[in-house]
């Protein structure tokens, strides 16, 4: 069975409609019972491989379409560095081969290793991160750094999708025990809200359920030319 062909990359193209919110609080997904964290590890986990494994066949395909091209060891070079960023971004959230480390170092490792493994070849997507406040509880750095995760592929697979430049901003800031992450893009902004109640994928599935986890909320707007992800955790 042929494989679907991936859009255009290579330009911008038409802006889509964004979804605007002024002077007010974009409501939270609706609830629903919190799964077990293991059954989440799972899901974020096949979530997070599948992401990178479509852009990698996005890129054969780009190879594909001209057989006689010279870029087989740039081709190579780029699973490589996609694979081995597959590697880095878990280490980033569970700590599997290293310490972790610091919080704000573990958000930039993220950033840039989900940037290495879902952006498309050429892309210029910077990314700037700013952690305030690490006085919370390890369960909520670990919550928000799975949540980050998710939205920062979001961004990139979809808000910047087919840009050739691009910026990200990270945000973490402490608050009377709490967290609250704002993941920013300045790409095409999410769609009509309607079609967001009718087509939530699983990595907005996933951010909503780890928020649950630990009574948070998970929200997405359009601010000033920006798309906004947001998570907002109270104190344990």
């Amino acid at each position: 069975m042929p494989l679907p062909r991936p859009g255009p990359a290579a330009a911008d193209l038409p802006r889509r409609s964004a979804h605007r919110v002024a002077g007010r609080t974009p409501p939270a997904w609706p609830p629903r019972p919190a799964p077990a964290e293991e059954q989440l590890s799972l899901r974020q986990l096949r979530h997070q491989t599948a992401n990178t494994w479509q852009r990698i066949l996005c890129d054969l395909w780009t190879l594909a379409d001209d057989a006689t091209a010279p870029e087989a060891r740039a081709l190579a070079e780029a699973l490589e560095r996609r694979i081995q960023s597959t590697m880095a971004i878990s280490d980033a959230l569970f700590g599997l081969t290293q310490n972790p480390g610091r919080m704000r170092d573990r958000l930039e490792r993220l950033g840039r290793h989900v940037l290495r493994a879902l952006a498309a070849p050429g892309q210029e997507i910077t990314l700037e991160v700013v952690a305030e406040g690490e006085e919370s509880s390890p369960a909520l750095h670990l919550a928000a750094l799975r949540v980050a995760q998710e939205m920062l592929a979001n961004a990139i697979r979809h808000g910047l999708h087919a840009r050739l430049r691009g910026h990200l901003r990270v945000e973490l800031c402490g608050i009377s025990g709490g967290l609250r992450l704002r993941v920013r893009d300045d790409g095409w902004g999410p769609p009509e809200p309607e079609r967001i109640a009718g087509q939530r994928g699983e990595g907005m599935a996933l951010m909503h359920d780890l928020a649950a986890l630990h009574q948070g909320r998970v929200w997405l707007t359009r601010e000033e030319g920006w798309t906004v992800a947001g998570l907002d955790l109270p104190p344990p």
